[in-house]
């Protein structure tokens, strides 16, 4: 049994490692669908890769990703607006709704490089992250 535990130690330790990403910073998706109605959906992998560019630095902050999506009532349109953030929602909110006279917009924030191209934000390499620790887990709960 205990050869079994440091068999899923090991391999947990190692499926650990190769997710442990070397950076010079956070990258996101910068662009609004007003000047640029790629934007909208970033639908080629390939195309989008233009407008993942590297966030600054802000008043030393930690930067983050940030996807607004806007509908402007006057207008009867919508915008898509990605870009780095640097100060986050304070009680710590993945999305957060705002409506005013004009328009009414959903900001969503999310902290993994590239992670606001998508419509959810969530990642395979955050779910493959889990897995190891949960099996052990399971596997020391079966002893």
């Amino acid at each position: 049994m205990e050869g079994i535990f440091k068999y899923l130690a090991a391999i947990s330790l190692i499926c650990g490692m190769l997710f442990i990403k070397v950076s010079d910073g956070m990258k996101c998706y910068q662009c609004n669908s007003l000047t640029d109605p790629y934007c909208d959906t970033l639908g080629n992998e390939t195309d989008a890769l233009t407008y993942l560019k590297p966030c600054e630095n802000v008043h030393n902050n930690s930067a983050f990703c940030r996807k607004i999506v806007q509908h402007v009532k006057f207008s009867q349109s919508m915008r898509i607006i990605r870009r780095c953030g640097w100060e986050t929602d304070v009680h710590n909110l993945t999305c957060k709704s705002f409506e005013d006279d004009d328009h009414k917009e959903i900001v969503c924030q999310c902290f993994e490089d590239g992670c606001n191209a998508a419509n959810q934000f969530s990642s395979p390499s955050s779910l493959l992250m889990r897995l190891p620790p949960a099996s052990l887990f399971y596997y020391m709960l079966l002893q």
